[in-house]
């Protein structure tokens, strides 16, 4: 028993190290765990109760969603959105966005959002087009 409550310890401290567990979680990870260990020993009702509070606890200390893409995985998606592969400049950029705009821009029965999205891929290559310059 004492070498299951150290691996426990263990895992949990490894996850607290390495940000897979927030501290606001580890109560409730506890609680849990305890959970588990009593439906274990035989006492159910007592066990499940304790384990749904423990997730229901849990589920409300959840990380939040990063919603915010790595600049290099953004440039990634406006590349291949706009069809540019290799080494680019502005020129091409524009040209690469002027060609696909008059395919999917809304007055010729394209759609707005992936008008918005062509229009955003250009000016965040360009932008970094400019940033690289010296």
């Amino acid at each position: 028993m004492l070498i299951l409550l150290g691996l426990i310890a263990v895992a949990l401290g490894w996850a607290l190290w390495t940000k897979k567990l927030l501290p606001s979680q580890l109560l409730p990870a506890l609680l849990i765990i305890a959970g588990a260990g009593i439906t274990v020993k035989g006492q159910f009702l007592g066990g499940i109760a304790v384990l749904v509070i423990g997730i229901a606890w849990f589920a409300g200390k959840r990380k939040p969603v990063n919603q915010h893409q790595s600049r290099a995985y953004q440039l990634d998606q406006a590349r291949s959105l706009l069809g540019i592969t290799g080494e680019y400049d502005a020129d091409l950029v524009r040209a690469q966005h002027r060609k696909l705009i008059t395919e999917n821009h809304p007055d010729t029965g394209g759609s707005d959002e992936r008008a918005a999205m062509l229009n955003k891929a250009r000016d965040l290559l360009l932008a970094e087009l400019t940033k690289q310059q010296p």
